[in-house]
C-alpha cells in the first residue's frame, strides 16, 4: 500500500506541474514570457528526477533527507517567483497554475512523508506561496488568506484519506490474522485428530497385530519374518522415523509390489509400468492394501488372492478379491477396526473412497477409487478476508470526509453568502441539497456496511443533473469562479460511487461532466481563452486528486489480491509448521506411552531374546493387545465408552478360544477416561490368562460402577496388578478385590465418582 501511496503522489505531482505548467504558459506575455518558460522547465525536470527517485525507494520508507529538502527548496522558490510566471490578474486571487502547483504537492507530500514532515512542509509551501502573491501584488496579497486556509486544509483532508486508507489495510491484517488463528486452530486439531487415527490405524495393522498373533500362540517358535515384522514395527513406532517426509510423488506400482511379495498370501498382480501419485493417496493405498492382505491371511481361510490396478479417465481403482467363504460386513463389531479404520477410514482421509463388499458364501472384495491427481502442488490456505474490501472502506471512509468537508465547509458558505452570482438562487439552493442528501444517504450506507448495488446509478445521475442544473443558474461572468462550485464536487461523488468499477466508468462519468460544464461556458460566451486555461488549470488539478483516488482504489483491489495470495502461502508455511511441531509432540507423547510396554516386547520379538512359543511371552503380549485395542475404542464416538472399550478388551480373550459371557446391569453414568482405563486394567490382566472361559459383568449405578469377572485357569494367572491412578482426583476412586477358589478367580473392580467418594453417607 506503501508503494502504492508512492507511485501516485509521483505521478500525480509530475502531471499536474507538466501540465499545468505547460497551459499556463499560454497566458504569459511580454519579456516574462522566456523567464516562465526557463523556469517552468527546470521545475518540470527536477519534478521528474524527484519522482523517478520517489518511485525506486526500496519498501514503504517515506521519503527525508536531503531529497525532501532539495524538492522543497525547489518548490518554494518557484512559488515565491509567481510575478514573473503567472498573469498578474490571477495572483490576487489565488486562481493560476501556481494554486494548482502548490495544492498537488502539499497533497501528494501526505503521502509519501511521516505526520510531522508532511505537516511542516505543508506550512513551508503555503509560507511560499505566501511569499509569491505578496511579491507579485505588492503586498496587497488578494484575498488572501482563504487561499492559504484551503491549502492546509488540502493537507488535512489528503492526511486524513491516507490515515483511512492504511487504517483499513490495518484492519484487514487484524481481520486476516484473527482469521488465520481460527483456521489454524481449527486446522491444528483437525490435523492431530487425523494424524491420531492414522497413528491407531498403523498401530492396529502393525505392533498390535504382531502381538495378538503371538499372543495367540499362532507363531510356535522364533522365526526371521516375524522379527522381520517385529523391527518394522518398531520403526513404524518411531517417531523421529515417522517425522521423514516422503518423496512428494511416489511409484505405487512397486510399492504394491513390494507389499504383495511381503504378505502371507499368494497374490495375482499384474502392476502396470508405472504409476506415479501424491505421497498421502499412494501410502494410504499401499496400506489399505497391506491390511487386507493381513485380513485374508487371518480370517478367509484361503491362501490366495487376486489385485488389480485400473486407472483411466483420471480415476484410480484398487481392488483386492479373496477365495474364502465370505462374511456379512454389517455384522463386524464396532470395535474390529480392521475394515472401518484400516481400509474405509484411511482412504477416506487421502481423498479417496475404500468399501468392502462381502456377504456368506460370497467372496468378499476391497476395493479404493479415488481421483488420479494432476499436480502434487496442495491448495494454499484461502484467507477469509478479502483484504481489498477493508482498503476499499477505509477509502470509501475517507472520501466521504473529504467530500463532506469540501461540499458542507467550502462550497456552502460560498454559495450562501453568493446569491447575487446566480440567475436563480432556488434552483442554485435546491441543487445543493439535493447534493447534501445525496452524501449523507452514501454516509449511512457506508455506516451501515451496504452495498451500493442498484442504488448506484441512480446516485451518480442525482450528482451529474445536480451540478449540471447548478452551473446552469450561475452567472456568466461567474463560470468557473469561486461561486461556481458544482463543477468542482461531481469528481468525488464519481469517485465514491465507481471506485469499485474499472476506471472507465469513472473517468467517463468525470469526462461526461467536464463536457457538459465546457459546453455550458461557451454557451454562455465565456469561451476567452484565459477563462478556458484557468478552466484546464483547475480541471486538471481536481482531475488529478480525484482521479488518483480512483486509479488507487483500482491498484489497492489488485495488490489486496496480491495481499491475499501472499498471506495465504505465509499462513500456509507458518500454519504447515506449526502443524507439524504439534503432531510431532503428539506422536512422541504416544511413543513414550507405549515405550514402557510395547516396545520392549517387540523389541524382544525382534531380537530373538523373546520366544513367541514361551507362554508368558504370550500372556504378556496378549495383555498388551488388549490395551492397544481399548485404545482404539477410545477414539470412537459411542454412547457408551466403557461398554465399547470392554468389548474390545473381551475381543482379545475371544480370539484366544476363550469362551465369554458378558451381562450388564443398570444405566452407565458418564466415566472419564482415566477412571475408565483403571476399571479395565486388571480385566485385561484377568482374561488374557483365563484358561478356556470367562463371564464378566458390569452393574451400574449413578454413585457406583462395579466391572465382575471370574474366570477358570487361576493357577496360570498372576498376581492383578494394581490398577494405575487415575491423574485426577476429580475422577474418583477405584478399588480392586480379588478371590481365589480352586481354578477359578473372582475379581470385583469398582469405580466410585469423586462427589460420591468425599460424601460420608455413601
Amino acid at each position: 500500500m506503501l508503494r502504492i501511496s508512492r507511485r501516485w503522489a509521483a505521478y500525480s505531482r509530475l502531471v499536474v506541474t507538466v501540465g499545468c505548467g505547460s497551459i499556463g504558459l499560454f497566458l504569459v506575455e511580454g519579456t516574462r514570457l522566456l523567464t516562465a518558460a526557463i523556469v517552468t522547465a527546470g521545475l518540470i525536470a527536477w519534478t521528474l528526477v524527484f519522482c523517478l527517485r520517489l518511485l525506486r525507494l526500496p519498501g514503504g520508507e517515506p521519503v527525508g533527507g536531503l531529497w525532501l529538502t532539495a524538492d522543497l527548496a525547489v518548490v518554494c522558490g518557484v512559488l515565491a517567483g509567481q510575478y514573473w510566471l503567472i498573469p498578474p490578474n490571477s495572483v490576487p486571487d489565488g486562481t493560476g497554475w501556481m494554486n494548482a502547483l502548490v495544492a498537488m504537492t502539499i497533497v501528494s507530500y501526505q503521502w509519501h512523508t511521516s505526520a510531522r514532515v508532511g505537516a511542516l512542509a505543508a506550512v513551508l509551501l503555503v509560507a511560499g506561496y505566501w511569499v509569491g502573491i505578496e511579491g507579485a501584488t505588492g503586498g496587497e496579497g488578494g484575498t488572501w488568506p482563504a487561499p492559504a486556509i484551503w491549502l492546509l486544509a488540502d493537507a488535512v483532508l489528503s492526511r486524513g484519506l491516507f490515515v483511512m486508507v492504511r487504517r483499513g489495510g490495518r484492519r484487514a491484517d487484524e481481520v486476516l490474522a484473527a482469521g488465520d488463528r481460527e483456521r489454524a486452530a481449527a486446522e491444528v486439531s483437525r490435523a492431530r485428530r487425523a494424524d491420531e487415527r492414522e497413528h491407531l490405524a498403523t498401530l492396529h495393522d502393525t505392533a498390535a497385530a504382531t502381538l495378538l498373533m503371538v499372543g495367540q500362540g499362532t507363531v510356535p517358535r522364533r522365526s526371521e519374518w516375524l522379527q522381520q515384522q517385529a523391527r518394522r514395527d518398531l520403526q513404524m513406532l518411531d517417531p523421529e522415523v515417522r517425522a521423514v517426509r516422503p518423496a512428494p510423488v511416489l511409484d505405487l506400482a512397486t510399492m504394491l509390489a513390494e507389499t504383495t511379495a511381503a504378505g502371507g498370501v499368494a497374490v495375482s498382480y499384474r502392476p502396470p509400468q508405472t504409476l506415479m501419485l501424491p505421497s498421502m493417496p499412494a501410502i494410504a493405498i499401499r496400506d489399505s492394501v497391506r491390511e487386507a492382505l493381513a485380513n485374508v491371511a487371518r480370517h478367509a481361510s484361503v491362501s490366495e488372492a487376486d489385485l488389480s490396478v485400473q486407472h483411466d479417465h483420471g480415476r484410480l481403482v484398487v481392488e483386492i478379491r479373496d477365495r474364502g467363504r465370505g462374511f456379512d460386513p454389517s455384522q463386524v463389531p464396532l470395535h474390529r477396526r480392521g475394515i472401518a479404520e484400516s481400509i474405509v477410514s484411511r482412504m477416506h482421509r487421502a481423498g479417496g473412497t475404500g468399501s468392502v463388499t462381502s456377504a456368506p458364501g460370497r467372496a468378499p472384495s476391497c476395493v479404493w477409487s479415488g481421483p488420479m491427481p494432476e499436480s502434487t502442488t496442495t491448495a494454499g490456505v484461502v484467507a477469509g478476508v478479502v483484504i481489498a474490501d477493508e482498503f476499499l472502506r477505509g477509502l470509501r471512509i475517507a472520501v466521504l470526509g473529504v467530500t463532506s468537508a469540501v461540499l458542507c465547509a467550502w462550497f456552502l458558505p460560498i454559495a450562501l453568502t453568493s446569491p447575487q452570482a446566480y440567475t436563480s438562487a432556488p434552483l442554485q439552493y435546491a441543487c445543493l441539497a439535493a447534493l447534501v442528501v445525496l452524501l449523507f444517504t452514501a454516509i449511512a450506507m457506508v455506516a451501515l456496511d451496504r452495498p451500493w448495488g442498484r442504488a448506484r446509478w441512480p446516485m451518480v445521475g442525482v450528482a451529474l443533473v445536480a451540478t449540471v442544473l447548478a452551473t446552469a443558474s450561475v452567472e456568466p461572468e461567474q463560470l468557473i469562479l469561486p461561486p461556481h462550485w458544482s463543477w468542482k464536487i461531481f469528481g468525488w461523488y464519481a469517485v465514491l460511487l465507481l471506485m469499485d468499477l474499472p476506471l472507465g466508468w469513472f473517468f467517463g462519468a468525470l469526462g461526461l461532466q467536464q463536457l457538459i460544464t465546457l459546453g455550458q461556458v461557451l454557451v454562455a460566451g465565456q469561451g476567452n481563452e484565459p477563462t478556458l486555461v484557468e478552466m484546464g488549470v483547475t480541471s486538471l488539478l481536481v482531475a488529478c486528486w480525484q482521479g488518483a483516488v480512483a486509479v488507487a482504489a483500482v491498484a489497492l483491489q489488485q495488490s489486496g489480491a496480491v495481499a491475499r495470495r501472499t498471506a495465504a502461502e505465509e499462513a500456509r508455511l507458518r500454519l504447515s509448521e506449526q502443524v507439524a511441531e504439534q503432531v510431532h509432540t503428539d506422536r512422541q507423547t504416544r511413543y513414550d506411552e507405549l515405550a514402557a510396554t510395547t516396545a520392549p516386547l517387540l523389541e524382544g520379538i525382534a531380537s530373538g531374546r523373546y520366544d513367541p512359543g514361551d507362554p508368558q511371552v504370550q500372556q504378556a503380549c496378549s495383555v498388551e493387545a488388549a490395551r492397544m485395542r481399548r485404545l482404539f475404542a477410545e477414539s470412537d464416538e459411542v454412547a457408551d465408552p466403557l461398554e465399547h472399550e470392554i468389548h474390545a478388551c473381551i475381543d482379545v480373550a475371544e480370539r484366544r478360544g476363550i469362551s465369554v459371557q458378558a451381562s450388564m446391569r443398570g444405566a452407565l453414568p458418564e466415566v472419564p477416561l482415566p477412571a475408565r482405563r483403571a476399571l479395565t486394567e486388571p480385566v485385561i490382566a484377568v482374561l488374557t490368562g483365563a484358561r478356556s472361559s470367562a463371564r464378566v459383568a458390569v452393574v451400574a449405578r449413578a454413585d457406583q460402577v462395579s466391572l465382575s469377572v471370574v474366570v477358570d485357569g487361576a493357577e496360570q494367572i498372576a498376581e492383578t496388578p494394581a490398577p494405575p491412578s487415575t491423574g485426577d482426583a476429580q475422577a474418583g476412586r477405584v478399588e480392586v478385590s480379588r478371590l481365589v477358589s480352586g481354578d477359578r478367580l473372582w475379581l470385583d473392580v469398582t469405580w466410585t465418582p469423586a462427589t460420591a467418594s468425599h460424601d460420608p453417607a455413601a
